[in-house]
């Protein structure tokens, strides 16, 4: 119950996110990001044992943590970056020395960004916890995956299933040739 109560904490404590809408199944999406959020709190929250008191001084440092990680993610920068290294055999070495500069400078404000939030993150929790949460949240992550990976093998399957041959539905009766 105590867990419960604290992840309903932290779910109000979410910033606004602008969800992605999908044309087709905009509403599904929609869902699925909030029961993907949802379960995300859940899970910090009871890998870190967060307390009440913790919970409350965590999430809005951690929620101000992923919107400036998603904008600096965002930039237009990142995403030139990201359409020139589709094509680096294609870059004169101007070009190339320009992207790895990009690249560098953005490394740098990644971890400065992370340095910054480690030190809030100390002021609200203890170490331990500082450091479970990194632990946590490739866990979440991989679980994540791991999820989609055999939600889409299953659908792959069920595909499949329904394509079968007619030679497959009767093997005594295969086609001479």
């Amino acid at each position: 119950m105590k867990y419960l109560f604290i992840a309903l904490i932290a779910v109000s404590s979410l910033t606004s996110v602008g969800q992605k809408h999908d044309k087709h199944d905009g509403k599904h999406t929609s869902e699925m990001h909030e029961r993907l959020q949802t379960a995300h709190v859940g899970f910090i929250t009871n890998e870190l044992s967060l307390t009440e008191a913790e919970a409350q001084a965590f999430w809005p440092v951690y929620n101000a943590h992923k919107a400036d990680k998603k904008a600096l993610m965002g930039t237009h920068d990142m995403k030139s970056m990201h359409k020139n290294q589709q094509s680096m055999d294609k870059l004169s070495e101007k070009e190339a020395l320009v992207l790895l500069e990009k690249m560098t400078a953005h490394r740098s404000a990644v971890t400065s960004l992370e340095q910054s939030y480690q030190s809030k993150y100390l002021a609200v929790l203890p170490a331990n916890k500082v450091l479970m949460l990194h632990h946590a949240e490739m866990q979440f992550k991989q679980r994540v995956m791991e999820r989609f990976k055999r939600g889409h093998e299953a659908r792959t399957k069920k595909a499949n299933h329904g394509k079968r041959s007619k030679d497959s539905r009767h093997p005594g009766m295969a086609r001479e040739q």
